[in-house]
């Protein structure tokens, strides 16, 4: 509520998640190994007609009852090509009557059935150590976990993978002082196409054709879109993050002064590489185009974020009264950083980089930071366990705002019973 979140200042707009994680415990060491191995499909996909003359006599139908269309009329002829009931039968590709040196086609497959309605293979593995002794709490983990995309079986660079460590330890150096560490470690790399357009397969008509006879992408929306997804180039990107928290505690005089000090910091980074190369459409059996563009590009991205906590706890009863209270310091800084190089023509499709390539090339590099500073406290006193009065406060710096608008001081105060 309002009053216990008015601690945060004005970052408690949307409310306040206190997050712990797992830590070892018990009198013996624990190991635990866990795992899931999962296949997953459309859950429904729409039912279409792969006999492509009711497709294009439906669409023709369309056409003519819609004047500001800008679809065309199928001819006669293509319509009586496409007849499933023609005694000559219905072949799928043949030169163009009109220009023989062209291919047509006049295919009969519910395409978005074919590519799309196929199970994806994940994964995952966790694995755990634990234990504590008299002075020590430890717990260690692994795991890593990856995923195929929904087009794992056409390229096969359509693949999520991650990996992820944890440890954190406890001592307990005295009685009244103990440390402890919590650091983490993420890392994550996608793959997948350049060109990834579930579109282009989710509304693939049915009289398209994948391939020509001679081997060649198809010169039309779905063969164009296959030689994009696997000719096409590729994209890559790459996450990681290492985040550590120390922590110390002190008390005194059984805990009626608590005083603690936290440091965090957190480093990610974000390696984003993509490239386009050019791919091969074939018009007609002596007329194979190359089509697209060649262009190779590189990212990176950065961030470090620095917490620092210091902070007091005091608790005090006598008789039918307790008083206790919380003052603190907070410090926040974080700088974000980005790099970007593009250039076109790739030289090579076998090395597609900056480097080997032969066009414009271009440079951009951003940053930004910012930082707060401030300090909180929480006062409150219980009578008889019943009456309670709790004032709460905070009083923040920021680089956000103007020099002489840059401080704010955020009270909230209730009373229960």
């Amino acid at each position: 509520d309002a009053s216990s979140a008015a601690i945060y200042g004005a970052r408690a707009a949307f409310g306040v998640v206190l997050i712990t994680t797992k830590q070892g415990k018990g009198d013996r060491i624990q190991v635990n190994y866990n795992n899931n191995f999962s296949w997953k499909r459309p859950s429904s996909l729409t039912e279409k007609t792969s006999d492509p003359y009711i497709y294009l006599k439906l669409k023709n139908i369309a056409v003519l009852n819609t004047p500001w269309s800008s679809g065309h009329v199928t001819s006669d002829e293509r319509l009586e090509w496409a007849r499933s009931d023609n005694p000559d039968g219905t072949e799928a590709i043949r030169l163009n009557p009109l220009d023989n040196t062209q291919w047509e086609y006049m295919g009969n497959r519910n395409w978005t059935n074919y590519f799309l309605d196929k199970s994806t293979f994940s994964q995952a593995h966790q694995l755990s150590i634990s234990g504590a002794t008299e002075k020590t709490k430890f717990y260690l983990s692994g795991g890593v976990d990856s995923e195929d995309g929904v087009f794992s079986g056409v390229v096969k660079n359509d693949k999520y993978i991650r990996y992820s460590m944890r440890g954190k330890v406890n001592y307990q150096i005295w009685n009244w002082l103990s440390v402890s560490n919590n650091t983490s470690f993420v890392s994550t790399t996608r793959k997948k196409p350049s060109y990834y357009n579930l579109s282009d397969f989710y509304d693939a008509e049915p009289h398209d054709m994948d391939v020509n006879p001679d081997g060649t992408w198809a010169n039309s929306e779905l063969g164009i879109a296959l030689a994009q997804l696997v000719d096409g180039g590729e994209e890559k990107t790459v996450y990681d993050r290492l985040q550590s928290t120390f922590s110390a505690e002190m008390n005194f005089w059984e805990r009626m002064l608590v005083l603690n000090a936290n440091f965090t910091f957190s480093k990610s980074h974000e390696d984003y590489d993509w490239y386009k190369t050019k791919y091969r459409i074939g018009y007609g059996p002596d007329d194979v185009r190359e089509q697209g563009t060649s262009r190779a590009y590189k990212g990176s991205t950065s961030e470090l974020y620095t917490v620092l906590d210091l902070y007091a706890t005091l608790t005090k009863s006598f008789d039918k009264h307790l008083v206790s209270g919380v003052l603190g310091f907070n410090q926040e800084y974080s700088r974000w950083d980005k790099f970007t190089a593009d250039r076109y023509d790739i030289i090579s499709t076998s090395l597609p980089s900056i480097g080997l390539s032969s066009g414009e090339q271009y440079v951009d590099e951003t940053y930004k930071d910012w930082a707060i500073r401030g300090l909180f406290f929480r006062a409150n006193y219980m009578y008889d366990n019943r009456y309670i009065f709790e004032l709460n406060g905070r009083y923040d710096g920021t680089s956000r705002f103007p020099k002489n608008k840059r401080y704010g001081f955020f009270p909230s105060g209730s009373v229960a019973w």
